[in-house]
């Protein structure tokens, strides 16, 4: 249960009356069903001071601080930051298909020198922009958020050649768009496979195309419709 400290006190009432019974009822139903539970929780609120406020039944906290892990925000643990960048940099490189291999020093430095008050998510979500955005192979502080890079994210662009031309700025633009919309267009082109299980047109009659657009659609990236069969 994630956020739990979130959840609405007539709510914790039921999950509480199921913690120590093992049983419930479906919407709508009579019969009673057993349940042999465990709850893993979460939350990023101090429960403790939400019982004192009447937010959170005190019940239901001690039903669950059997055994309690603290992990501090990651501003506190910086030097976990390039552990979790290798971690996420790996595991999205791939999903999106990405080209890039590294990240710069400088990227890694700008990601240290930031607060993080997203969080953990906040830091997969700027490597997961910065992957999309990446021109090569190299992700530089510049493939990161504003709010991130700051003047780190500038001197970097400038050791790297980035233009301050207006019109090759605005080129630069526009291959950033046209990939972001070819990665977008390409997702959309295997959902709708999968949906329609590798059929042509089933698939294009799924998302309102027409089927020759939809087979142009398949040719452009190279994906084969046998991986969806059945």
């Amino acid at each position: 249960l994630d956020e739990i400290g979130e959840m609405p006190r007539e709510l914790q009432v039921k999950i509480l009356r199921v913690m120590e019974e093992q049983k419930f009822q479906r919407v709508g139903g009579t019969e009673e069903i057993e349940v042999d539970n465990r709850i893993l929780a979460a939350t990023n609120k101090d429960l403790k001071q939400a019982v004192k406020t009447g937010s959170f039944r005190e019940d239901l906290y001690y039903r669950l601080k059997v055994i309690t892990i603290s992990i501090p925000p990651l501003r506190e643990r910086k030097e976990d930051i390039p552990l979790l960048v290798e971690h996420f940099f790996r595991k999205h490189r791939s999903r999106l298909g990405k080209k890039a291999t590294r990240v710069s020093d400088g990227t890694l430095q700008a990601l240290k020198d930031y607060s993080w008050p997203g969080n953990v998510r906040e830091l997969e979500n700027a490597l997961i922009r910065a992957l999309v955005l990446c021109p090569g192979e190299v992700i530089e502080p510049r493939d990161l958020p504003d709010e991130i890079c700051g003047k780190e994210g500038k001197k970097e662009g400038e050791k790297t050649g980035v233009p301050a031309d207006r019109e090759k700025l605005k080129q630069m633009k526009k291959e950033i768009q046209q990939k972001v919309k070819a990665e977008m267009e390409r997702k959309f082109v295997v959902e709708a496979l999968r949906l329609g299980k590798g059929n042509v047109l089933r698939s294009a009659e799924k998302v309102g195309m027409d089927r020759r657009q939809f087979q142009n659609l398949i040719k452009k990236y190279g994906i084969s419709k046998d991986n969806f069969a059945e």
